[in-house]
């Protein structure tokens, strides 16, 4: 019980209206997965929530607008033909920055010349708070041969912050090698999307 009672006021909090219930789904098509993972308020009081939607090896980053009784106002989603995925987002003046990775825009192969389909690189995108794309870019290893190891060549965005110069500044996951070369990367991204 407490934990309903945490959420209520949660839900007070940021401005959502009392229900009989406290929570609503939104399904953008009941035969994919979909996963939300961060929310924003927006200057006019909406939401803006990033996340994914997709089905096997084809996903998005999905990004949608919803009012303060869970209605949605827009849905807009951001990839290619593979994996793309957001963990995080936030607003910088009249745009807001998501960031995750893509599989889609890598183009690496394993040591004996096979496809390595585990490969990412960070996926970071530029939107206007009407769900415009401005610019996308991916950030990672540059070789196109990768290492055979799961990880190898898998580069991740999961945090943002504004740049007190413009832009964004991101931490990533890093992995130029083996499993255990595993590190973390800070990464200044301009307005322009130039990596600074």
């Amino acid at each position: 019980m407490k934990y309903a009672s945490f959420l209520f006021f949660f839900l007070g909090a940021i401005g959502v209206k009392a229900q009989t219930t406290y929570s609503k789904h939104i399904y953008f098509n009941t035969s994919t997965l979909q996963e939300a993972r961060r929310i924003l308020r927006t200057p006019d009081n909406h939401f803006l929530v990033a996340g994914y939607v997709g089905i096997g090896t084809d996903r998005d980053g999905l990004v949608f607008k919803m009012d303060g009784d869970g209605a949605v106002i827009w849905a807009k989603s951001y990839g290619g033909n593979n994996w793309e995925e957001f963990y995080d987002m936030i607003q910088v003046g009249n745009y807001c920055y998501c960031l995750g990775y893509s599989r889609t825009f890598v183009h690496a192969t394993n040591k004996n010349g096979g496809s390595l389909n585990v490969i990412s690189d960070v996926f970071l995108v530029k939107i206007k708070l009407d769900g415009t794309l401005v610019w996308a870019k991916n950030m990672g290893k540059t070789t196109g041969i990768a290492g055979n190891t799961a990880t190898d060549g898998n580069e991740i965005g999961y945090r943002l912050a504004p740049s007190g110069q413009g832009g964004v500044v991101l931490m990533a996951r890093i992995n130029a090698g083996q499993n255990t070369k595993q590190e973390s990367g800070i990464i200044w991204v301009d307005a322009d999307g130039k990596t600074r």
